[in-house]
């Protein structure tokens, strides 16, 4: 499966739905684990967020701190696909230059 970056918005309004008290059936802007990591991270994972506490809570450090925590860590900004295309690269040229 290739990778998709989460971005922040997407983060924020799954938080969003969390605290309104919707379930994961709401959260269609990402897929369901990642959903369920972010609302773990920012409750019960150190985030400190009462779930009845209202949308108030949620400041860009507080998510910023849980996108950190969903997303894995790439140190150069690309996933895994890319790195495997890239150690591939001239065989992947040869492929293209035949036609």
């Amino acid at each position: 499966m290739a990778f998709r970056e989460v971005g922040v918005f997407e983060v924020r309004e799954v938080l969003r739905l969390w605290l309104a008290g919707e379930g994961s059936d709401r959260w269609n802007g990402c897929r369901r684990s990642t959903a369920r990591r972010s609302a773990a991270t920012c409750g019960c994972g150190g985030g400190g967020v009462d779930r009845g506490g209202g949308v108030d809570q949620l400041s860009d450090v507080l998510v910023g701190l849980v996108v950190e925590a969903v997303r894995p860590h790439r140190c150069d900004g690309r996933g895994e696909a890319w790195r495997l295309l890239a150690a591939n690269h001239d065989t992947v040229v040869g492929w293209v230059g035949t036609g």
